[in-house]
Protein backbone atom coordinates (compact mmCIF):
# COMPACT_ATOMS: atom_id res chain seq x y z
CA UNK A 1 0.00 0.00 0.00
CA UNK A 2 1.25 3.17 -0.61
CA UNK A 3 2.32 5.57 1.86
CA UNK A 4 -0.11 8.64 2.11
CA UNK A 5 -1.55 10.67 4.67
CA UNK A 6 -4.04 13.02 5.69
CA UNK A 7 -4.11 16.22 8.53
CA UNK A 8 -6.13 18.94 9.47
CA UNK A 9 -7.31 21.30 12.48
CA UNK A 10 -10.63 20.22 13.52
CA UNK A 11 -11.59 24.07 15.11
CA UNK A 12 -15.40 22.37 16.60
CA UNK A 13 -13.42 19.54 18.27
CA UNK A 14 -10.15 21.27 19.49
CA UNK A 15 -8.05 18.53 17.63
CA UNK A 16 -5.59 17.57 15.15
CA UNK A 17 -7.00 14.69 13.14
CA UNK A 18 -4.60 12.21 11.04
CA UNK A 19 -5.04 9.47 8.95
CA UNK A 20 -1.72 7.42 8.39
CA UNK A 21 -1.36 4.87 5.73
CA UNK A 22 0.85 2.47 3.73
CA UNK A 23 4.80 2.51 4.50
CA UNK A 24 5.91 6.07 3.77
CA UNK A 25 9.41 7.15 1.66
CA UNK A 26 11.75 9.71 3.05
CA UNK A 27 9.69 12.46 1.14
CA UNK A 28 6.14 11.36 2.62
CA UNK A 29 7.69 11.67 5.94
CA UNK A 30 9.69 15.50 5.29
CA UNK A 31 6.04 16.91 3.81
CA UNK A 32 4.31 15.07 6.34
CA UNK A 33 6.49 17.11 9.43
CA UNK A 34 6.34 20.13 6.96
CA UNK A 35 2.46 20.26 7.09
CA UNK A 36 2.04 19.03 10.68
CA UNK A 37 3.99 21.48 12.04
CA UNK A 38 2.56 24.24 10.08
CA UNK A 39 -0.95 23.24 11.55
CA UNK A 40 0.54 23.05 15.30
CA UNK A 41 2.21 26.01 14.91
CA UNK A 42 -1.17 27.48 13.62
CA UNK A 43 -3.23 26.54 16.87
CA UNK A 44 -5.20 29.08 18.61
CA UNK A 45 -6.39 27.24 21.84
CA UNK A 46 -3.24 26.74 24.57
CA UNK A 47 -4.01 22.91 24.92
CA UNK A 48 -5.61 20.44 22.25
CA UNK A 49 -5.82 16.83 21.65
CA UNK A 50 -5.04 14.53 18.74
CA UNK A 51 -6.36 11.82 16.70
CA UNK A 52 -3.88 9.42 14.97
CA UNK A 53 -5.92 6.64 12.64
CA UNK A 54 -3.08 4.20 12.05
CA UNK A 55 -5.52 1.34 10.69
CA UNK A 56 -4.18 1.11 7.35
CA UNK A 57 0.21 2.10 8.73
CA UNK A 58 2.29 -0.60 8.85
CA UNK A 59 5.15 -0.34 11.64
CA UNK A 60 7.88 2.42 10.40
CA UNK A 61 11.30 2.19 9.45
CA UNK A 62 13.85 3.03 11.92
CA UNK A 63 14.68 6.38 10.01
CA UNK A 64 10.78 7.41 10.43
CA UNK A 65 11.11 6.47 14.03
CA UNK A 66 13.21 9.49 14.57
CA UNK A 67 11.22 11.51 13.13
CA UNK A 68 8.03 10.60 15.04
CA UNK A 69 9.36 10.80 17.93
CA UNK A 70 10.30 14.61 17.46
CA UNK A 71 6.61 15.10 16.83
CA UNK A 72 5.29 13.43 19.80
CA UNK A 73 7.66 16.30 21.38
CA UNK A 74 6.60 18.82 19.18
CA UNK A 75 2.87 17.89 20.78
CA UNK A 76 3.94 18.30 24.41
CA UNK A 77 5.49 21.85 23.51
CA UNK A 78 3.16 23.14 21.55
CA UNK A 79 0.33 21.96 24.52
CA UNK A 80 -1.22 19.13 23.32
CA UNK A 81 -2.64 17.17 26.44
CA UNK A 82 -3.46 13.86 24.91
CA UNK A 83 -2.62 11.80 21.63
CA UNK A 84 -5.33 8.97 20.79
CA UNK A 85 -4.18 6.22 17.73
CA UNK A 86 -6.75 4.14 16.47
CA UNK A 87 -3.99 0.96 16.02
CA UNK A 88 -5.83 -2.28 16.19
CA UNK A 89 -2.75 -3.89 14.84
CA UNK A 90 -0.43 -4.87 18.18
CA UNK A 91 2.61 -4.29 16.67
CA UNK A 92 2.26 -1.00 15.80
CA UNK A 93 0.57 -0.26 19.25
CA UNK A 94 4.31 -1.73 20.71
CA UNK A 95 6.37 0.86 18.44
CA UNK A 96 4.26 3.52 19.32
CA UNK A 97 4.58 3.20 22.99
CA UNK A 98 8.36 2.47 22.72
CA UNK A 99 7.71 5.80 20.56
CA UNK A 100 6.12 7.21 22.78
CA UNK A 101 8.37 6.25 25.72
CA UNK A 102 11.67 7.35 24.01
CA UNK A 103 10.20 11.00 23.75
CA UNK A 104 9.10 10.93 27.05
CA UNK A 105 5.67 10.97 26.85
CA UNK A 106 4.15 7.78 28.03
CA UNK A 107 1.18 9.94 29.86
CA UNK A 108 0.13 11.59 26.62
CA UNK A 109 -0.78 8.54 24.55
CA UNK A 110 -3.63 6.18 24.62
CA UNK A 111 -4.36 3.16 21.86
CA UNK A 112 -7.78 2.24 20.59
CA UNK A 113 -9.31 -0.08 18.50
CA UNK A 114 -12.12 2.00 16.74
CA UNK A 115 -12.77 4.79 16.59
CA UNK A 116 -15.84 4.99 18.55
CA UNK A 117 -13.24 3.94 21.28
CA UNK A 118 -10.40 6.44 19.99
CA UNK A 119 -13.94 9.07 20.63
CA UNK A 120 -14.60 8.22 23.87
CA UNK A 121 -11.61 8.55 25.10
CA UNK A 122 -10.70 12.13 23.88
CA UNK A 123 -14.14 13.68 24.91
CA UNK A 124 -12.86 12.47 28.64
CA UNK A 125 -10.19 14.80 28.07
CA UNK A 126 -10.89 18.64 29.30
CA UNK A 127 -9.58 21.12 26.56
Amino acid sequence: MAGTFTVRWNAAKNRVEETLVGQWDTDTMRRYETEFRAIVDAIPSPKWTMLVDMRNAPPRPEENQRKIETIIQVCVAKGCVKIVAIAPKAVVTMQMKRLSHSAGADDLMAYASTEAEAEQLLCAVPV
